[in-house]
């Protein structure tokens, strides 16, 4: 087989997998209904909590960093705090090793800092 052929199939793959990904942190992140991050999303799902996209939607905060001034001021248990903080660095991560692989314009540590930094504001 043509070498890139394997590569033209593993790059769509790749974006697949990217377009998924998002999809995936689009729900998570923005659609959570409620707070508590990750963790509380994942509780909401094993038990079988159904929240309307009214309420999902009414939930979304859109301040930078309020979350985080809200744990910092010492508003939360600290573990709440660092749930949070690694769960969103966990959850932005695979735009670290995607973007390079799928563009490569995208290949610099500062663009990709730049992007997952705008992507997750």
């Amino acid at each position: 087989m043509d070498k890139r052929i394997i590569s033209k199939q593993l790059r769509f793959f790749v974006f697949l997998l990217f377009i998924l990904y998002l999809f995936i942190l689009i729900y998570v992140i923005v659609l959570k209904g409620g707070t508590g991050g990750i963790v509380y999303v994942l509780a909401m799902a094993r038990n079988g909590v159904k929240i309307s996209f009214m309420q999902k939607i009414s939930s979304i905060n859109f301040i930078p960093f309020k979350t985080i001034l809200y744990y910092l001021g010492g508003n939360q248990n600290f573990v709440v705090f660092v749930e949070n903080i690694v769960g969103n660095i966990l959850a932005f991560s695979p735009l670290g090793f995607l973007l390079p692989i799928l563009f490569n314009k995208y290949k610099k540590l500062k663009s990709i800092l730049f992007i997952s930094f705008a992507i997750s504001l």
